[in-house]
């Protein structure tokens, strides 16, 4: 059997990865527990380490100043004008604040959208499961069914999460179901 064969991108992915938790492993972790970032993940359905997210956004904040800094030194000899070399100092750390905040406010952003999402389907997805279920369809068919169907987005997101919940974890669909209402926005 062969083995897997790993891209450039994922190795570099990986590489960065464990850059960020060795550089900014402890802060992360602080940093999670005092936001809970956790909670805001998995409302958000990101399948993400709350720790590796959080150094992620940190190593990206430093790549973003640093990277932004050696640009803004590069072109400050050229200006003249005072105000101007004042703005392109600000300019590494306004990017950098820019990207750390895109990082803690994406999950809030993606889980009002799954929000919306799931609310706007709802009542078709009612419809739907009751004609099934009239139709003497067990509730693990029905969500298996709609797990492949490609009528309902985000209502299609929420049965694969369920459906991962049974067959990967072991959970019942009673317990899969209400462990995805419990952390869902």
């Amino acid at each position: 059997m062969a083995k897997p064969r790993l891209g450039l991108a994922k190795i570099a992915s990986l590489i960065l990865d464990r850059l960020a938790l060795i550089m900014f492993g402890r802060i992360a972790n602080s940093f999670n527990s005092v936001f809970e970032m956790d909670q805001h993940l998995r409302r958000a359905g990101i399948e993400a380490y709350p720790q590796l997210y959080t150094a992620r956004a940190f190593l990206h904040t430093l790549i973003t100043l640093v990277v932004s800094a050696v640009f803004v030194t590069a072109i400050i000899g050229y200006v003249e004008n005072l105000i101007l070399k004042v703005i392109l100092v600000l300019i590494p750390i306004i990017a950098s604040l820019m990207v750390f905040l895109a990082y803690i406010l994406y999950p809030s952003s993606k889980a009002s959208s799954r929000l919306v999402g799931v609310e706007s389907e709802l009542p078709f997805f009612a419809a739907y499961l009751s004609t099934m279920a009239r139709g003497g369809v067990s509730p693990e068919s029905v969500i298996e069914r709609i797990a492949n169907l490609k009528i309902f987005r985000y209502i299609r997101e929420e049965a694969r999460r369920i459906l991962r919940d049974v067959r990967m974890f072991g959970r019942d669909i009673l317990t899969a179901i209400e462990y995805n209402v419990y952390h869902h926005p």
